[in-house]
């Protein structure tokens, strides 16, 4: 009876394996090989120890590159500290921007000087926030800790010089449609983002800068043509106003450097 039974399970077990050989569908190097020569290769198999596949040389790895890695890492950066100028601002003040880039297409039938004015004033809060958290806020000691802090003021007045592009550069262009309002835009661009910058560097105060900037903001666009930095009249244009403050901006941002310079002296 057990030889019987055991016949049996050898019978089965030998017909499963001629079943299994010819059957190459899943195999593509099968092709035309006897049956006889994969019987052979199927012995020999067992007890075989099948050898890990070498992992990929280094060169072989493909990895993202570091430029490519910091670069998106300072664009983040920017991205955050524009959330940061931003933050706590009311639905008015996007109410605002919004009219004041829905005035664009009749911009020149507007009054030039008002609504220049008014596009020159409306950011002065965001940007009086720029310096200021960042040296003497309660994240002072994160950016002083760390070793890329130059990359942290550059961010900080790259997002400062979004806010202006965003909502008083469109104005300025609208309302003068000249070369001269196009240096008045690079000169408020470049000007007004780094004197916020080095004003909260160097004193940790926002209204200090809120105050100065009201100053010469009332005595520039609406009253004295000398120091209209934003081209709100055509007599402002023509007497290079704009380019005296085009060309004082990079002088400005130094200072601003200097002073996050004299904050990491603090700190050593």
């Amino acid at each position: 009876m057990l030889l019987h039974r055991g016949g049996l399970v050898v019978a089965g077990a030998a017909l499963s394996v001629v079943a299994a050989l010819p059957y190459d569908r899943w195999d593509p190097d099968a092709g035309d090989t006897p049956l006889w020569t994969r019987l052979r290769a199927f012995v020999s198999r067992d007890g075989e120890v099948t050898e890990p596949s070498p992992p990929p040389s280094a060169r072989e790895v493909e990895t993202t590159p570091v430029d490519s890695r910091d670069s998106n890492r300072f664009v983040r950066l920017v991205g955050l500290q524009l959330r940061q100028m931003l933050r706590g601002r009311r639905w008015w003040w996007y109410l605002g921007v919004v009219a004041l880039l829905a005035l664009t297409p009749v911009a020149t039938q507007l009054p030039r000087k008002r609504y220049v004015a008014a596009a020159l004033v409306w950011p002065v809060f965001v940007w009086a926030s720029m310096g200021v958290g960042s040296s003497h806020g309660p994240i002072r000691t994160v950016v002083h800790s760390s070793d890329r802090s130059t990359r942290q003021l550059a961010a900080e007045w790259l997002a400062g010089v979004l806010v202006t592009v965003i909502v008083a550069v469109p104005p300025i262009l609208a309302a003068g449609q000249s070369l001269g309002a196009a240096v008045a835009a690079g000169a408020v661009t470049l000007f007004v983002p780094s004197a916020a910058l080095a004003t909260g560097l160097w004193t940790g105060l926002s209204r200090a800068f809120e105050f100065g900037y009201l100053v010469l903001w009332y005595l520039g666009p609406l009253n004295v043509p000398e120091l209209g930095y934003g081209g709100a009249t055509e007599r402002s244009l023509q007497m290079g106003t704009p380019v005296a403050f085009l060309v004082a901006a990079p002088f400005v941002a130094v200072f601003a450097y200097l002073g996050r310079r004299r904050l990491l002296g603090q700190r050593a």
